[in-house]
């Protein structure tokens, strides 16, 4: 991800978070609550890893990975993000960013294991 393209990471972080069935989405402004800023907040540190999903010149997907100490947390073990868009949620764009951001995560990380929210 370029420096440039840090401001996109809030917009992805939306959309990341799990809503089940029939439940209204929060304000977009819910990604500036204290408890969900250190998944962005001066991203680009030493560490920090980001692999975006192009079409043409559009970001549509970013996966990301950060250092941090909280709830839930692992020693050495960085914390993981995956987002869409919400239009490619049910396309087969999707498993092809999965699988290829695995391969090049893999490369640059130890996982031990892999922790995820899932409906």
């Amino acid at each position: 991800m370029k420096a440039t393209e840090y401001p996109l990471l809030s917009d992805f972080l939306y959309e990341a978070i799990f809503l089940p069935p029939g439940v209204t989405p929060p304000p977009r402004e819910v990604v500036e609550l204290p408890e969900l800023q250190p998944y962005i907040v001066d991203f680009g540190k030493d560490g920090d890893f980001c692999m975006c999903a192009v079409q043409g010149t559009r970001v549509i997907g970013a996966v990301w990975c950060r250092y941090l100490q909280g709830y839930g947390s692992v020693e050495g073990m960085p914390e993981l993000a995956v987002s869409l868009l919400q239009g490619y949620w049910h396309s087969s764009f999707g498993e092809v960013f999965g699988r290829n951001s695995k391969k090049e995560l893999t490369g640059d990380f130890s996982f031990r294991s892999e922790r995820k929210s899932c409906p």
